[in-house]
C-alpha cells in the first residue's frame, strides 16, 4: 500500500529495434547511447521503460517522459522509480525482467 509497481518480462532473444527505442526514449536518450548497445542491452531498455510506464498507470504513452537519473533510479513527472533488472533462466528458456516500483520513504530501504 501507498506506491505503484510494475513489471515486464520478454524472452531474451526479442529483437529490440532502434525503431522500437525511438517509441519509447526521448532523443536525447538515443542520441547518447543507440550506437553503442548491442541487442540485450536494447531489451533492458525497453523491459524497463515497460516496467515503469506500468507503474505509472498510463501504459508507454508515456514512455518518452520517463528518463534515467542513474542505473537504478528513473524520473516521470516529479515521481522517482526505482528499477531492478535481471535475466532468468526457467527450464530451457532466458528472460528478461524488470521490476518497477516507485520510489518513497518507507519502501526504499527493502528493495536493497
Amino acid at each position: 500500500e501507498g506506491f505503484s509497481i510494475g513489471i515486464d518480462v520478454e524472452d531474451a532473444n526479442r529483437i529490440v529495434s532502434l525503431d522500437v527505442l525511438r517509441y519509447i526514449t526521448s532523443e536525447g536518450e538515443l542520441a547518447t547511447s543507440s550506437d553503442s548497445l548491442s541487442n540485450a542491452e536494447m531489451l533492458a531498455v525497453w523491459t524497463k521503460k515497460e516496467a515503469i510506464a506500468k507503474a505509472t498507470g498510463y501504459g508507454l504513452v508515456v514512455a518518452k517522459e520517463i528518463l534515467p537519473i542513474d542505473r537504478t533510479s528513473w524520473s516521470w513527472k516529479s515521481r522517482i522509480f526505482t528499477v531492478v533488472n535481471w535475466n532468468f533462466e526457467y527450464n530451457i528458456r532466458s528472460y528478461n525482467i524488470s521490476l518497477g516500483v516507485e520510489s518513497c520513504q518507507s519502501c526504499t530501504s527493502s528493495l536493497t
